[in-house]
């Protein structure tokens, strides 16, 4: 079972800096979400089961982030609260 992602439910915000180039970053959303079209609408257990992601665990909601300086993209793993 899913925790809440405290990103997701705007329980808090995040500073997100760039890996490659150290400026400010972006949070684009889950990870799961931009898997297609209907992914938004599907259950959360559903889309975990149909990812295979490296830096995914039970515990972590992955969002995508992206550098609008230097475009690049990545993956950050944030702590969901467990109810």
């Amino acid at each position: 079972m899913s925790g809440l992602c405290p990103i997701c439910n705007s329980f808090c915000t995040v500073e997100l800096i760039c890996r490659h180039c150290g400026h400010q970053a972006q949070d684009l959303g889950r990870f799961t979400d931009m898997l297609g079209p209907y992914s938004p609408y599907r259950d959360i257990e559903d889309l975990e089961m149909t990812h295979a992601d490296a830096a995914s665990t039970d515990s972590a909601c992955i969002h995508v982030c992206e550098c609008p300086t230097c475009r690049k993209s990545f993956l950050v793993g944030f702590n969901e609260w467990q109810g």
